[in-house]
């Protein structure tokens, strides 16, 4: 279970930024159980970039590094439940638009407004991969 020391009612960002850690830490404990995916640090950079939660959400696939290489672990049985948090802050990220890919985005809006919330995130990631 995460551990805070910041208070997510504080600024809009925190609180994006804790919710989206939560999620994904939901959906990295349901593959570390139901794909075997051991824990590692290099796998949560990964997942908390624009395209990465856009893969869980859109794609079912988590973008992990393997020992020969990057890829893409197939989630396609993974709850509803898990994903849906995941494609409602992605709708929350402004000029995201929900019916488009990721690779679609006609906008460089949603990376600059995902980069206030990973540097939210940064020392809750700290905390989180001590």
């Amino acid at each position: 279970m995460m551990r805070s020391t910041f208070d997510p009612g504080r600024d809009l960002w925190q609180a994006r930024a804790y919710a989206l850690l939560q999620n994904l830490e939901a959906v990295l404990a349901w593959a570390r159980d139901a794909k075997w995916l051991a824990p590692s640090q290099a796998n949560l950079p990964r997942a908390v970039t624009l395209r990465g939660i856009a893969s869980i959400a859109e794609e079912r696939r988590l973008p992990v590094l393997h020992t020969d290489g990057e890829g893409l672990l197939d989630l396609s049985d993974m709850p509803d439940a898990l994903a849906l948090p995941l494609c409602r802050s992605l709708g929350e990220t402004g000029g995201y638009d929900l019916a488009l890919p990721y690779s679609q985005q006609r906008s460089e809006e949603p990376q600059r407004q995902r980069s206030y919330v990973l540097f939210a995130a940064r020392h809750q990631m700290r905390e989180w991969l001590a």
